[in-house]
């Protein structure tokens, strides 16, 4: 799961889900970064067509 920040202009990615919410947060990343997504997608997330609001 990942969430966009559009007035900030980051995006913050949240995974490894447990019992009480994600065990694990990688962010926030101002928008043009590469975010890499984990397992089983195991692919890089382009943000920079991202925009602020």
């Amino acid at each position: 799961m990942s969430v966009r920040d559009r007035i900030g202009g980051s995006v913050t990615l949240f995974s490894e889900p447990g019992h009480l919410g994600y065990t694990r947060v990688d962010g926030p990343h101002p928008f043009g970064a590469v975010l890499r997504i984990p397992d089983p997608f195991n692919l890089d997330l382009d943000t920079s067509g991202l925009s602020p609001a």
